[in-house]
């Protein structure tokens, strides 16, 4: 299977400057494995991370699907509840 290593440090400007922005906003956890891979493009990037704050904050979810939608932006896959 075919691994993608994840952008550690960024070379650009652009990319320091975000990742400083989600280091600041992450609660700790600093700047997520799914979105240092994601930083080989910087637009999709951005716009996963737009994608996320709106699923998280902007949308009236469910207990439910609102802990679906988090493990999946987290994972990239869905975990059922038992």
């Amino acid at each position: 299977m075919a691994v993608v290593s994840g952008v550690e440090e960024p070379q650009t400007e652009e990319l320091r400057e975000f990742y400083a922005r989600l280091e600041k906003g992450s609660g700790g956890l600093g700047v997520l494995n799914i979105l240092k891979v994601m930083a080989h493009s910087p637009k999709l990037m951005r716009a996963w991370v737009r994608m996320g704050t709106i699923a998280l904050t902007g949308l009236e979810l469910s207990g439910y699907l609102s802990n679906l939608v988090t493990n999946y932006l987290l994972t990239g896959r869905f975990k059922r509840a038992v």
